[in-house]
């Protein structure tokens, strides 16, 4: 299965052959990519625009709609941009759906592209705010692929001339488990003389996507010196 979008002016096309890229300790799959050029003619009467590709990691910690006063609740973890078309060198293909798309789409028009991710780069993750929420953008870490027709790399494309692929980089779980896994924290309040602490213990060390999990918070606090404890979904 190969997973294909085109910039709304149709211009070009970016095709890869998964969206999900697994991170197995050691190493991470490359995203590797196929860039291709539909009007070629076009580019070669406008030789001062060239094809871009980036891969952004970032960071969403808000609503879309709380974004005020130009603030935006999302931090970029990692970005990585290189020049696709005209190819500076040679292109080479690291992966065999490449080479199979390649011999498909025609190498006058088709042109691979590669980006390694670095180790201790964190995992897709989605958090959704409010249950059953759909109309705000999920909190979490996301990642996106995206080539664009541009002047210069730097200068900010039209909309219409950029594709834009959602990718998800998740985590090989190995089958022994670890010991379950806690943190816990101690506070001291200024008119109290103990402090409040507080646990969080998870009841397996893997967890896998789209699984339930329940984790467990004792409180003990500083008045009665009681001890709470509370399981979450």
């Amino acid at each position: 299965r190969v997973f294909k979008k085109m910039c709304l002016d149709g211009k070009i096309s970016t095709y890869i052959g998964t969206r999900e890229f697994v991170d197995h300790v050691g190493h991470i799959d490359p995203i590797a990519a196929v860039l291709l050029i539909h009007e070629m003619d076009w580019f070669t009467e406008n030789k001062e625009y060239k094809v871009y590709a980036e891969i952004t990691a970032t960071f969403r910690y808000g609503r879309d709609d709380l974004d005020v006063l130009g603030i935006n609740f999302k931090k970029d973890l990692y970005t990585d941009a290189m020049q696709v078309y005209p190819v500076k060198g040679v292109a080479s293909c690291t992966t065999k759906i490449q080479e199979k798309l390649l011999k498909k789409l025609g190498a006058e028009r088709a042109f691979p592209f590669t980006f390694d991710l670095p180790a201790g780069i964190p995992s897709s993750v989605t958090l959704q705010p409010v249950k059953n929420d759909t109309s705000s953008k999920p909190c979490g870490v996301e990642y996106c692929l995206k080539t664009y027709i541009a002047k210069d790399m730097h200068e900010p494309p039209e909309r219409k001339q950029v594709v834009d692929l959602l990718i998800k980089k998740i985590t090989h779980a190995p089958d022994t488990q670890a010991p379950q896994p806690y943190i816990e924290s101690a506070k001291n309040f200024m008119m109290s003389l103990t402090r409040s602490t507080s646990r969080l213990d998870l009841i397996r060390s893997g967890i896998f996507t789209v699984s339930l999990f329940t984790s467990t918070l004792r409180w003990v606090t500083s008045r009665r010196g009681q001890l709470k404890s509370s399981d979450s979904l």
